[in-house]
């Protein structure tokens, strides 16, 4: 049960599921009908789809609960949830180290890109729908730094039905 929040907010905060919930929204108010309209994963789809990265292969729900899990999981006020998936997340809570973080984030984003089926060039062309974003990352990084990081990861990985 502890890992379903994990599991959604891993979904949820990915590029592809912000960009399908931006083109359903016609405000700035989500109703859960258009959350209910949008398209998640089942839990038998999670377990169904295997992600493959450096040499490595799990079901896409451990593969996302094990990296959702590290970035959520990074203060002693989290142990009551991080205690219930630390069998599958390892123990925490986790160091905050901003490169390892947007590693896990970018291939979060790129294995949820993929489990939509979405080709290389469909997920550049959400990521560069995120534009403020690439302006604040030009500005600070002189790159946009998250789209080349997914874009790396999303090359690095394949998923099997």
């Amino acid at each position: 049960l502890a890992e379903k929040p994990v599991l959604f907010t891993s979904l949820f905060t990915s590029f592809v599921f912000d960009f399908a919930l931006q083109q359903s929204l016609g405000g700035a108010n989500l109703s859960y009908y258009i959350l209910k309209q949008l398209p998640m994963p089942t839990p038998q789809n999670l377990e169904d789809i295997d992600v493959s990265i450096r040499d490595e292969t799990e079901s896409l729900r451990n593969f996302l609960l094990k990296r959702g899990g590290e970035l959520i999981w990074t203060s002693h006020s989290l142990d009551q949830l991080g205690q219930k998936i630390s069998s599958t997340v390892g123990e925490g809570p986790f160091k905050w180290d901003q490169e390892r973080r947007s590693q896990l984030r970018a291939e979060i984003d790129a294995a949820v890109a993929k489990a939509y089926d979405l080709s290389r060039e469909d997920f550049e062309y959400i990521l560069d729908s995120f534009e403020i974003l690439e302006e604040i990352e030009q500005e600070e990084y002189g790159e946009y730094k998250r789209k080349k990081e997914c874009l790396n990861a999303f090359d690095k990985l394949e998923i099997q039905s």
